[in-house]
């Protein structure tokens, strides 16, 4: 593969975040590549030749000159997760075809594991809620709870995509978390059996104000089924005579 190869990505932003958990929206560049334009003319006023030219020249230099032979794919996995860090906000993040899969299927009506919605604070992975009647609400896991290892590999350095990755996985497969508590002395591990989670996205309900009944629809976090859940919540809230 030469220094003007292709660069193929799955680039997926997530954007959102609010009230109770994360709330995510993402694009993605897939499945076609991405030809990076090389200067002709244009260069900066250094005299070194414009962006591209120089990580063209860092690649070839690194694939034809490093000491050990080196994974060309894997350099230009590399520079894509540098550029996305660069930008220094943690719900930016770079997924290979594989990672990227695997977070298509979370966006499903349901998802194999412990249960929680999870979010990054402060640069840890922490949890929001677990989920009700999930495996993670069951093993005691509780709003702020940081998760500081998923059996045994530190999240500490990780986008909040790779740590759900750990997390998630088959019905019926265990994982180990390290789970820092504020009331806790010291840090402590629970083992948690994944299960299938259904996705509810959209809740309904109602309260009193000013003599009027208010009704609310509050959206989670999104999956395919999330405009769907918003209409059968709203006709819900209508049926029961709501004001407004």
């Amino acid at each position: 593969m030469s220094g003007s190869g292709k660069w193929i990505a799955a680039l997926v932003a997530a954007v959102l975040v609010a009230g109770a958990g994360g709330m995510y929206a993402g694009a993605s560049l897939d499945q076609g590549g991405y030809d990076a334009p090389l200067s002709q003319g244009d260069s900066n006023s250094d005299g070194e030749g414009s962006g591209w030219d120089k990580v063209h020249r860092a690649f070839d230099v690194i694939s034809e000159g490093y000491v050990e032979e080196v994974n060309e794919d894997e350099l230009y996995e590399g520079a894509i997760r540098g550029m996305l860090e660069e930008l220094e906000d943690p719900y930016s993040v770079y997924m290979d075809r594989d990672t990227a899969e695997q977070f298509t299927q979370s966006l499903g009506n349901e998802f194999e594991g412990i249960g929680a919605e999870v979010n990054m604070v402060n640069g840890n992975v922490t949890i929001v809620s677990p989920i009700q009647g999930s495996p993670a609400e069951e093993a005691g896991l509780m709003p702020d709870d940081q998760i500081l290892e998923v059996d045994g590999n530190p999240t500490e350095g990780q986008t909040l995509n790779e740590a759900l990755m750990q997390i998630r996985g088959e019905k019926g497969t265990n994982v180990v978390l390290t789970i820092g508590r504020a009331s806790a002395s010291e840090p402590f591990e629970v083992e948690i059996e994944r299960d299938s989670i259904p996705v509810e996205t959209v809740h309904a309900h109602h309260y009193e104000r000013d003599g009027q009944d208010i009704g609310v629809l509050e959206i989670t976090s999104f999956s395919i089924d999330t405009a769907d859940e918003f209409r059968e919540g709203l006709d819900e809230l209508e049926n029961e005579g709501i004001d407004g």
